[in-house]
């Protein structure tokens, strides 16, 4: 029954919403019984919190089945647990807890499972700049999902794993595998996953100083996204994208263009309770790159230390912070952007949340 119920809401042709997935979840959770047959019902109620946006909720829920009779609900709560802290900055409990998901679910010989604990231990380990060992996670999780465990998170995961190529320096060869984990996504029809690797091949170009290729890469991703943000599988890719947007438009030299784009990446950000941190701390940084293009160098400093505060870490190789750090702390001094980057690092998530598009337009 649940799964008919998220079979139904994902292939309505318009796409599912958050408030239609937490309804199909909520009727399904209710009809699971207090003690269910299958381990994976166990988690029916923590499902239908997370589709609610009541990530509270969802600890809370974790908290009840984390000592489950079952090895595998178990190992499942580590999981989630390890990508929540990895979407709320707390970086240090998700690598704990990664890892020992990762330990489960290799005892109980579940190689899924392990990729997804991989994946947690890899972003884990690119925030704290081991990117020799989030390259050697990528490559085993890769490993397993193209070994014909989950052939299509393969796309994604080698997306991933360019990524941390691409951050060492092995730029062509991470140019190489996004180019080819776009079109293996788009083939598959997976178009979030194609315009996220199109978003990172915008990334690359934007270092290397080729806007030409960064508005090509922009371009192709937004019109794979646009019509579809409202969907909550599109939704962070869909942000990120207009975002960029955004920022392309403010080296350009269009403000009026840029503040139109970044206004789009942060609108209804109230409604969207899924939003994982590293993309809302991105929207951030690109209004801390707008709000310097507008002269306002103290805001953009306050920017990017909220954004510091969401991810838990300095994301100093973001093509955003590399060109807006120094330039803010040029002009104000290093005591003065001091100052105010810790006065941004003591802003929430909800006080983030609450400001939404504000953050630009009271700019």
């Amino acid at each position: 029954m649940v799964a008919a119920a998220m079979v139904t809401e994902m292939t309505r042709e318009s796409g599912p919403t958050q408030e239609s997935l937490r309804r199909a979840m909520s009727d399904a959770a209710a009809a699971v019984p207090p003690v269910p047959m299958h381990p994976l019902l166990a988690l029916a109620e923590t499902g239908a919190s997370m589709f609610g946006g009541d990530m509270a909720e969802v600890r809370r829920s974790l908290g009840r089945i984390r000592d489950h009779a079952d090895p595998w609900v178990r190992a499942v709560v580590r999981v989630i647990l390890a990508h929540m802290g990895i979407n709320h900055g707390e970086i240090d409990d998700a690598a704990e807890q990664a890892a020992d998901g990762y330990a489960r679910f290799r005892e109980l010989g579940d190689r899924f499972g392990m990729i997804v604990g991989l994946s947690g231990m890899m972003q884990t380990a690119m925030a704290r700049g081991d990117l020799v060992e989030a390259v050697r996670l990528g490559e085993e999780a890769h490993g397993y999902a193209t070994g014909g465990v989950s052939p299509e998170q393969g796309s994604a995961l080698l997306a991933q794993l360019a990524w941390a190529r691409a951050r060492q320096g092995e730029i062509e060869r991470a140019r190489a595998d996004l180019e080819r984990a776009m079109a293996q996504s788009e083939r598959i029809g997976e178009l979030a996953d194609a315009a996220n690797s199109s978003l990172m091949l915008c990334e690359i170009a934007l270092l290397e100083g080729d806007r030409e290729a960064a508005h090509g890469h922009a371009d192709r991703a937004c019109a794979w996204v646009e019509s579809r943000g409202h969907r909550p599988d599109f939704a962070q890719t869909a942000r990120r994208t207009f975002s960029r947007l955004g920022c392309l438009a403010e080296e350009d030299g269009d403000l009026e263009a840029a503040k139109r784009r970044h206004v789009q990446a942060l609108g209804d950000l109230p409604n969207d309770a899924l939003m994982g941190n590293p993309t809302v701390a991105a929207l951030v940084e690109g209004a801390a790159a707008y709000a310097a293009a507008r002269g306002e160098h103290i805001r953009a400093a306050e920017l990017l230390g909220t954004a510091h505060n969401l991810l838990g870490y300095r994301d100093a190789a973001n093509y955003e912070v590399c060109r807006t750090l120094p330039l803010v702390s040029g002009v104000l001094g290093e005591e003065a952007f001091a100052a105010a980057y810790e006065r941004g690092r003591l802003v929430t998530r909800d006080e983030v949340f609450e400001q939404a598009d504000g953050l630009v337009t009271s700019i």
